[in-house]
């Protein structure tokens, strides 16, 4: 119910950040998407976050994030949320 809630309340929030790492050879690319459009976020590679902070083109009601990590092999790893 807590996830809910945070969810429920993701209104309020400016930003939106995602823990994202690679233990072995390290992040080479990444791809965020907001409603089937790619957005730009801000990747901070001391705390591995990458951010989407929410502006005036951030649509309003329910958002699905898409993100796409791909290391430095080529492995891919997407998750929809």
């Amino acid at each position: 119910a807590h996830k809910k809630q945070e969810l429920k309340n993701a209104w309020k929030m400016d930003s939106f950040s995602f823990h994202i790492f690679d233990n072995l050879i390290g992040i080479a690319k990444y791809n965020l998407w907001l409603n089937n459009s790619w957005v730009l976020a801000e990747f901070d590679n001391k705390t591995d976050l990458l951010t989407y902070y929410f502006d005036e083109d951030t649509p309003m009601g329910i958002l699905n994030f898409k993100l796409e990590v791909i290391d430095k092999l080529g492995n891919r790893a997407i998750l929809d949320y």
